[in-house]
């Protein structure tokens, strides 16, 4: 890794232990950060995998190591293309405390994009209005629970089209 690379996408499942933090903590100046599956290969998913974008990494990405320093400290874009592993709270509290300003030489976000294959648990869209004004784009995916039936349909969990059971919400500036 270096301390220049500025964007790094990859998929969760390709890290143990710390290696995410590891990678992360040596990339100083990462703006932006996605989460995606590889389309080239499929990995089985690794159950102590740091890196599968959990309230724990938004918590890491807001709180300094021993000497003082913070994990990314330029990010300014999140996006997690699959489903991420976020409570709605600990995502408002990460996106609350980005945008505040509070800590020096931590950046504002400009972009969170995110994916649930949930419903929403906490409706806060009010409170990222200020953000939003700001310029903050803010998009997330919520897949809305499935209608009681007794068969499979081929459309469960697939993302939002016209007559699906999902929703979207898009706020931008």
């Amino acid at each position: 890794m270096s301390p220049t690379l500025r964007k790094f996408a990859t998929d969760p499942n390709t890290f143990v232990g710390n290696d995410f933090f590891d990678c992360l903590q040596a990339c100083t100046h990462l703006t932006s950060l996605t989460s995606q599956r590889s389309s080239s290969y499929a990995i089985p998913p690794l159950d102590d995998s740091p890196a599968n974008m959990s309230d724990n990494l938004l918590s890491r990405l807001m709180s300094p190591n021993e000497e003082g320093e913070y994990l990314c400290p330029l990010l300014d874009t999140l996006e997690c293309c699959e489903p991420p592993d976020f409570a709605d709270k600990a995502l408002y509290e990460f996106i609350s405390r980005k945008q505040s300003g509070s800590i020096p030489g931590i950046s504002k976000l400009e972009r969170v994009n995110n994916y649930f294959n949930r419903v929403a648990t906490v409706p806060r869209t009010e409170e990222l209005e200020t953000f939003i004004k700001q310029g903050l784009s803010f998009e997330v995916t919520y897949t809305a629970p499935p209608l009681p039936r007794n068969q499979f349909s081929a459309l469960d969990g697939l993302p939002y089209s016209l007559g699906s059971s999902s929703f979207y919400i898009k706020l931008q500036k």
